[in-house]
């Protein structure tokens, strides 16, 4: 139910597709009339590959995630899922609070994608949510917040994703293995 999709609407945007595991999260998206499509789905599960149903694979020219990534379930295979929905060259655009003393998770997950040359950075811009209150109102209070924007490098994330998982789950041993 969040304005990103009336946002990316009167930006000019037509194809808006919306995700989210809540159908009354949907039906609130459904009422703001800018979505062509809505689907309800878990993300970052175990099963996270085959999760994303077929239609949508390879089919965005970017896909965006706006408040989802600072939650702490969350891993690696959110973005994988992210990877999956976009076209090659596509932009994985998300916004995470940041730390000025430490890393967020998502630092290192970013890190291993981009070295195994799965996306590149493009760009990041920083600034603080919040910024208006004089003074802190429960959970709100005057927060650091970063945008980044990533470029899909990969062809097929599927392939990707799959062949990493075996890779993870390879065993290795010598001739003298044997003898230990």
């Amino acid at each position: 139910s969040s304005d990103l999709g009336q946002n990316l609407k009167e930006a000019g945007f037509q194809n808006i597709c919306g995700i989210d595991i809540s159908p009354k999260m949907l039906q609130k998206a459904e009422e703001k009339g800018c979505y062509t499509n809505l689907l309800n789905l878990q993300l970052n599960q175990e099963e996270h590959v085959d999760s994303v149903p077929h239609g949508q694979r390879g089919k965005y020219d970017f896909v965006t995630a706006a408040g989802l990534i600072n939650n702490n379930f969350l891993d690696l295979r959110i973005f994988e899922q992210m990877l999956i929905c976009l076209k090659p060259g596509g932009y994985l655009v998300f916004s995470a609070r940041f730390s000025y003393l430490g890393q967020y998770w998502y630092t290192d997950a970013l890190a291993e994608l981009e070295k195994a040359g799965r996306i590149k950075f493009i760009q990041d811009e920083s600034f603080f949510k919040y910024d208006q209150l004089t003074v802190s109102v429960g959970k709100f209070t005057k927060t650091p917040v970063r945008v980044y924007v990533y470029q899909k490098t990969e062809n097929d994330s599927v392939f990707a994703c799959k062949n990493k998982q075996k890779l993870s789950s390879m065993s290795a041993a010598t001739a003298d293995s044997e003898n230990m």
